[in-house]
């Protein structure tokens, strides 16, 4: 059923941001939840693909921590983004699928210009 796990992946889409004034700093707070996704015509839960990788993963994640930025400077933003495990598999039919199971963040600097 699994083909392939792209571990430690970071997800394209920013869960949150802050900015601040130049040489100042800031922090995206505790809380954020991020939820498994799974893509394909496979008909393929959470609940199955999980058991297939060893029941490790949960459906969703919520941050338990805060991640404070270094000192920005003018244009720069603090960006957190999903990380976890990038899955290919198919189901018994041979359709594939892909899906995303999240197992943190990930923070990083970006241009505001």
């Amino acid at each position: 059923m699994i083909d392939d796990i792209q571990r430690g992946t970071k997800q394209p889409n920013a869960i949150a941001e802050c900015a601040a004034g130049p040489g100042a700093t800031c922090q995206i707070g505790q809380g954020k939840t991020i939820g498994s996704t799974i893509s394909g015509e496979t008909g393929v839960d959470f609940g199955t693909l999980n058991a297939s990788l060893g029941g490790s993963y949960q459906e969703t994640y919520t941050v338990t921590n805060n991640c404070t930025s270094p000192p920005l400077q003018r244009g720069q933003v603090w960006v957190m983004f999903p990380r976890g495990d990038f899955v290919f598999f198919h189901d018994a039919a041979g359709q594939k699928g892909t899906a995303f199971l999240p197992t943190g963040v990930f923070c990083e600097v970006h241009s505001d210009w």
